[in-house]
């Protein structure tokens, strides 16, 4: 796993960056489990900025999979790694106002 549990404030988009530790076989394919999460991957699938449109309160996650090679065999094996995370923006939800007597 990537990470967990992270929180963007202000931010409407993220990056992530992959640094394989070995060769791949194609390109890092992408997903989310959030429709409110927009993924755009650079063409070859090494970074994917993450967007969210409005708040997300709830954990969004962004899980990434590639094959690769297993030296041993003809056989290729799926990697993968997992990035939760929540947005938020610092709009106005109250105007918390506060009552003081004025001496007269």
């Amino acid at each position: 796993m990537i990470a967990t549990g992270n929180h963007f404030f202000d931010k409407v988009k993220v990056r992530i960056t992959l640094n394989p530790d070995g060769s791949l076989d194609s390109a890092p394919q992408w997903t989310t489990d959030d429709p409110n999460v927009t993924l755009t991957p650079t063409p070859d699938g090494l970074q994917c900025d993450c967007s969210a449109t409005g708040d997300i309160a709830a954990l969004a996650t962004v899980t990434v999979t590639a094959p690769v090679d297993v030296p041993s065999t003809p056989d290729l094996e799926t990697i993968s790694e997992a990035f939760t995370m929540t947005f938020s923006h610092s709009k106005a939800t109250s105007l918390n106002p506060t009552v003081v007597e004025v001496p007269v």
